[in-house]
């Protein structure tokens, strides 16, 4: 399975949410499966952006997890990715490359939230 960038940042925001949203029902209104939020918690988790418990079995083909909370990490990229116009903007500059790593994502959103404040 592809690492899906729309449904890191939503997972992001519903993880945020909780436990006031249920996370794979909001997610699962917006397309996504059961298993892609599984998977991608679990990715959440290997990054250090977000606290999780590995509910991986035999019977998954990909690793799952159930997310239980940001991190420091996972508030830090949120806040930058808030914004929906900068995140429009840093996924369209992402498009004229292609696939690149999650590092210059963030990296090119603090560079839009700087510019956003003069700095």
């Amino acid at each position: 399975m592809k690492r899906d960038l729309e449904l890191i940042r939503d997972l992001l925001f519903a993880i945020e949410a909780s436990p006031e949203v249920d996370m794979v029902a909001s997610l699962r209104e917006k397309g996504y499966s059961e298993e892609q939020v599984g998977f991608h918690s679990y990715l959440l988790g290997d990054a250090e952006y977000a606290r999780v418990i590995d509910v991986t079995t035999m019977g998954h083909v990909l690793p799952q997890a159930l997310a239980i909370n940001l991190t420091w990490k996972g508030y830090e990229f949120l806040d930058s990715a808030r914004e929906s116009n900068r995140w429009k903007k840093a996924k369209g500059a992402l498009s004229k490359v292609g696939n690149t790593s999650f590092d210059v994502i963030v990296a090119l959103l603090k560079e839009y939230a700087k510019q956003e404040l003069g700095l």
